[in-house]
């Protein structure tokens, strides 16, 4: 919907806006209105499974006439304190000015999806109970940085009009906070920005086209989750305190240090994030001090204090390893204006716990022609180029992300704006040294899905159900002596492992009754522990676990690692060893020292560590024998024998 098709008059007699966006515990309404209106009062609506009006304000304002503010600063529009009564409970909620004629407010109707795109209204989070009991909680963030980024109410966006201010160090992009729209209801769309062909009830860029949708589903499934903003987690150090899973939906673009940081230590405390999104995380953003303005310093070079810190902001270039979002613009693609191709998902870990129910049909899970996933911007992985009849997530490099499986994808075909190599959109699931789970699904039109297509609500649903149990723990897979691969979290085919719950969690929590899980693989549960047997290579093994603390509270835990050959176990596992030959650790010194002549090598490190070199030369010479036999039965040895010029 243009900024011209609401319920509102073309040239709406108010317009408002809330700061602080989130009220606590106690707190009024701080609600900044303009209007024409002699006096109004305000008429509040809940944004769950339906839109409802709740019992708003008994009371009335006098009304004052401001003209739009200055770009870069906040607006300073009449502060009107609205009480919220304790019977209102937690949520978003949609404030709206209306006039009072002769003592009687004019209703506001329909009582709809509509009110979300209305001109003179404005969004805001009720946030009063505590976030959760040992990690109970779901919060739901919702994009407000990026309904800034694209709100041009005043005549400047992120994205248009750069402004230099002189109390930050470098040049910018700047947008003010304190102005209608900075929550996502109210604003308007930046121009250029185009209209979805495949949802016209909204534009892009604001609370109704991705939010709203992915709300009205968890709520209507049952889910309680407490919400929160960009602005809440940026200033809120405890805010992801006793929360068990993050939850992001849509078009989730500018996050600033802090935000990012937070999450990435909320992960390593064992805390699970889903970001049902795409495009995530793509700016780096800073949010004033004052709390009036945010900075995107997309441009690099000197301002009038010098030079930025970050210059170009962006994350996947400050971050390459994508530690938040797993997946990234830099190998995905954007599709803006009209219909687009249709991309599927393919599995990769067909048989995994979040495809729990889901038979992927043969073009893969699409959405349908209406209402495609995938789409209108993705965020991928390098994929491998070996010609695999499934999309395939290019080895990492050594000892990163090694804990990350590239569970499906979507290659996008000619038509799409790509990034680098083979653009595609990538579900993802990462399992931290912590227990924490991060799932990613790599597209910003997810949430349109969930009214359209039945893979996409059994995926979220696994999803969100199982990782909004506080995690357990698991330590695996753990290789018998001397034959740990060492590169990644893999095993060899038809390989024993060991897992186990990790003991102090147990001794914390109280836990007592185990129930395992293992699919691509045998299993032999004892306790809080397990041991598996692999199964066929171009596998997958996943191990899950649930227990109950003493209070009563569920925990999941999970990790997928993949099953190679024993031709490539062996392979591993032999320059592995060659590895460790090479470069034994500091008490006997480097084997190989450029700067040290080789007879003080010898004379230094050979005395010290010959048992040690010993042990791991009859290592590898079983290894090679291994391997030789396998070649020789294959007919391999033939074609790895050196040619007589070289021998």
């Amino acid at each position: 919907m243009t900024d011209t098709q609401s319920n509102s008059p073309l040239s709406p007699m108010s317009r408002c806006y809330a700061w602080p966006l989130t009220v606590d515990s106690g707190a009024s309404l701080c609600l900044h209105v303009s209007t024409k209106h002699e006096e109004f009062t305000v008429q509040l609506f809940r944004c769950g499974a339906t839109i409802q009006q709740v019992p708003g304000v008994d009371r009335a304002y006098k009304g004052l006439d401001m003209p739009l503010g200055p770009p870069d600063a906040g607006w300073g529009w009449p502060e009107y304190a609205v009480p919220l009564g304790d019977h209102l409970e937690d949520g978003i909620y949609v404030a709206v000015p209306v006039p009072v004629e002769d003592g009687t407010p004019t209703a506001v109707s329909p009582v709809d999806a509509s009110i979300l795109t209305r001109r003179d209204a404005c969004l805001f989070v009720l946030a009063r109970a505590p976030r959760g009991r040992h990690g109970e909680q779901m919060l739901y963030k919702l994009p407000t940085a990026t309904y800034t980024a694209y709100n041009q109410l005043g005549g400047v966006s992120l994205y248009a009009g750069a402004h230099w201010t002189q109390d930050w160090s470098g040049q910018g992009y700047v947008a003010s906070l304190q102005r209608p729209g900075n929550g996502g209801v109210g604003g308007k769309v930046m121009e250029g920005d185009a209209p979805d062909t495949y949802a016209r009830s909204s534009r892009r860029q604001v609370f109704a086209h991705w939010d709203y949708p992915f709300v009205a589903w968890l709520e209507s499934q049952g889910y309680s989750p407490s919400y929160c903003t960009d602005f809440d987690l940026d200033k809120d150090e405890t805010l992801l305190d006793g929360v068990s899973l993050l939850v992001s939906a849509g078009h989730d673009e500018y996050w600033s240090a802090t935000m990012r940081r937070r999450v990435l230590e909320f992960v390593d405390r064992g805390g699970n994030v889903a970001f049902f999104t795409g495009d995530t995380a793509c700016f780096e953003i800073e949010v004033a001090s004052s709390g009036d303005r945010l900075l995107c310093a997309k441009m690099a070079g000197g301002g009038l204090q010098g030079t930025t810190l970050h210059p170009g902001a962006l994350w996947h270039v400050n971050d390459p390893g994508n530690w938040l979002t797993l997946a990234s613009a830099a190998w995905g693609g954007g599709w803006w204006d009209g219909r687009r191709a249709i991309e599927g998902y393919q599995p990769v870990v067909r048989r995994h716990w979040a495809f729990d129910g889901v038979e992927f049909p043969e073009i893969g899970i699409t959405g349908g022609t209406e209402t495609p996933i995938i789409g209108y911007e993705t965020d991928g992985v390098l994929l491998e180029r070996d010609g695999h009849n499934s999309p395939r997530m290019q080895a990492p490099a050594r000892g990163a992300a090694g804990d990350r499986v590239l569970l499906a994808a979507a290659k996008l075909s000619s038509g799409w704006v790509a990034g680098y190599g083979q653009a595609n959109a990538a579900i993802m699931l990462r399992t931290a040294r912590s227990g924490g789970m991060v799932f990613t699904c790599g597209t910003t039109d997810w949430p349109l899905g969930l009214a359209s297509d039945e893979h996409v609500r059994r995926i979220t649903d696994n999803v969100v159900a199982r990782l909004a149990q506080p995690s357990l723990l698991i330590r695996g897979p753990i290789h018998p002596p001397d034959e740990e691969i060492g590169e990644g979290d893999v095993v060899g085919e038809g390989q024993f492992v060991e897992w186990y719950v990790d003991g102090s969690q147990v001794a914390a929590r109280g836990f007592r009754d185990f129930e395992w899980s293992v699919v691509g693989g045998e299993e032999a549960p004892r306790g809080a522990a397990l041991s598996t047997r692999a199964g066929a290579a171009g596998g997958w093994l996943t191990v899950t676990a649930r227990s109950r603390d003493q209070d009563g509270v569920e925990y999941f835990g999970s990790k997928t690692v993949e099953v190679v050959s024993r031709e490539q176990y062996l392979q591993r596992r032999i320059a592995r060893t060659l590895h460790a030959m090479a470069n034994p650790d500091e008490q006997g010194g480097a084997l190989v020292d450029q700067k040290a002549p080789e007879a003080e090598l010898a004379s230094r490190v050979i005395p010290i560590r010959l048992q040690w070199v010993k042990r791991h030369a009859a290592i590898l010479s079983d290894l090679m024998a291994d391997l030789e036999s396998m070649w020789e039965k294959s007919g391999r040895m033939a074609d790895a024998s050196l040619r007589e010029d070289e021998r």
